[in-house]
Parts: C-alpha cells; structure tokens; sequence
C-alpha cells in the first residue's frame, strides 16, 4: 500500500472506533468522549510510521504496553493482517482521561479478534508511575487504602516474564522513569533482531530525554531515532485530515546497521523521515 491507502485504511477504522465509543457510552456527550479518544489515541503521522516499521520487520508476535481503548491494538492487527500478526496487549485497565473501564471499548472495537489474534493480558508492566494517583484522586482522599487495594489487584510483569516478542510497542505511563522502566523490561522480552518502538517521544517530556538519552547510550551498537512524521501531511489527500498534531515515534533496533536496511524516502510509498 502506498501512503494515501494506509490513510484511507486509517479513517475508516478511527469511524469504526468512534461509533464504537459513542456506543459503549450511552448518556455522556459525544463530542467529550471523543475528544478523549482521540487525544489519547494514535493520530495518523504516528500510526503511518508503526505501519512502515511492521512492514519492513514483518512480525509475527507484537507486545503492545498500555492499550488503553484498543485503537493501536486494532492498527497493530489491521497492519499486519496480510501475514497473521498476533499481540499482546498488556494493559492494568485503570481510568484514564473521562473512561472508568477502557477494556469494555476495546474488547467491543476489537471483538473479532479478541481470543484468537489479540490477546489482552490486565497487567502493569514493570513501575506504574503516577497514573494511579492522579486518575483516583477522590477516591484515595476518600480512603487512604485505595490505591494499595487496586494496585494488589493488579499484576506486575517483570523481565522474567518467559515471553519473547519480534516487534514491542511502548505507550504506558509517559514518565521518564517508567518510560526507562518500560524499555529495559522490554529490552529483555525483546527476541534477537527485533524492533521496539515507543509513543509520544517527541510530546511528553520524560519519553524525549529518555530517546535522547539512548540514542548516546546506543551510539554506533543500535540504530535510535524518533521520527516525526509530519510530512505525510504534504500529501493532498492527507492534507485534510482534522487532526494533524505528531506525538511521535521512538525506534530502537538491535542492529546496528539497520539505518543502511531501512533506507527512507520522501515519495508517498515510501518510509518516514527520521533524525530529529
């Protein structure tokens, strides 16, 4: 596919998503609800460059870390349904932003696939960070004890975990430390040759200093780059789109040489531009 059938690919399934949502929400306003689910989703720039990395990686077992309402779960599958693509989603199923269960809306978007090609597992992976504290605010003023009850209720994944994933993609708790925390787990799950990726690594502050912080740490051992994505936008088709804010991507792939293996273009076929 080239750039404008990922983009037709991309609007039809965010329809599909915000239907679902306004479904699933009964008595809460629409635009609310969607003004949530789409501020936290993947906006196109961002998924445009997951679609060009799955592409040229092709892999067959992805883990997906924080899946919220389950829009970059069904991206994950859709882009990767021509050779079978399975994840794993692990996600703690906590409130965030104006929904109290995100699972139901994911598992209703994602019906088709849940329990045969997408997995969801109701997990933190490694350190939570604030999340907890600032989504139940009244209720932890309410009782002290809330939140070490919801956090028992919740497993933790470490790097011991006995799974092994050819593609990983970040988009958890947007500190520095559980971004840190995040990838060295992930760096462990992570099969030899694989890719991980990482949301937000230009918009949240914590995910920018940590890429840059790897970037040094991987100089000339991997190949570390975030890439922006902004220029999908001087397509005519694309140039309509109503939301064009980039949160960016982080890439992180084992093989030092993999800048020479995943050349880039600018043409509308070809991948996104990386560098900053």
């Amino acid at each position: 596919m080239n750039l404008l059938a990922v983009y037709k690919m991309y609007v039809s399934l965010r329809t599909q998503f915000v239907e679902t949502i306004v479904q699933q929400c009964p008595g809460v306003d629409a635009n609310l609800l969607v003004e949530h689910a789409l501020g936290g989703s993947l906006k196109f720039a961002d998924a445009y460059v997951l679609w060009h990395y799955l592409q040229k990686h092709r892999p067959t077992q992805v883990l997906e870390v924080g899946s919220f309402l389950g829009f970059s779960s069904r991206w994950l599958l859709e882009c990767g349904r021509e050779w079978g693509l399975y994840v794993t989603a692990v996600d703690p199923n906590i409130r965030h932003r104006v929904f109290n269960r995100p699972r139901d809306i994911l598992q209703a978007y994602n019906g088709q696939y849940c329990g045969k090609q997408l997995e969801v597992i109701t997990a933190f992976l490694g350190e939570f960070g604030g999340s907890v504290d600032w989504h139940y605010k009244k209720e932890i003023a309410k009782n002290p004890s809330f939140r070490d009850e919801l956090l028992a209720s919740r497993p933790v994944i470490d790097a011991n975990w006995e799974r092994r994933f050819d593609f990983i993609f970040i988009d958890g708790d947007h500190s520095y430390a559980s971004a840190r925390n995040n990838f060295e787990i992930c760096l462990q799950l992570l099969a030899p040759g694989g890719v991980i990726t990482m949301h937000d690594a230009i918009t949240w502050p914590g995910v920018a200093q940590f890429m840059r912080e790897l970037r040094e740490a991987y100089a000339g051992k991997a190949h570390v780059d975030v890439i922006e994505g902004r220029y999908v936008f001087e397509h005519p088709a694309v140039a309509v789109e109503c939301v064009q804010d980039v949160d960016g991507i982080g890439v992180f792939c084992q093989e030092a040489d993999s800048r020479a293996k995943m050349s880039m273009t600018t043409s509308g076929t070809g991948g996104p531009r990386g560098g900053r």
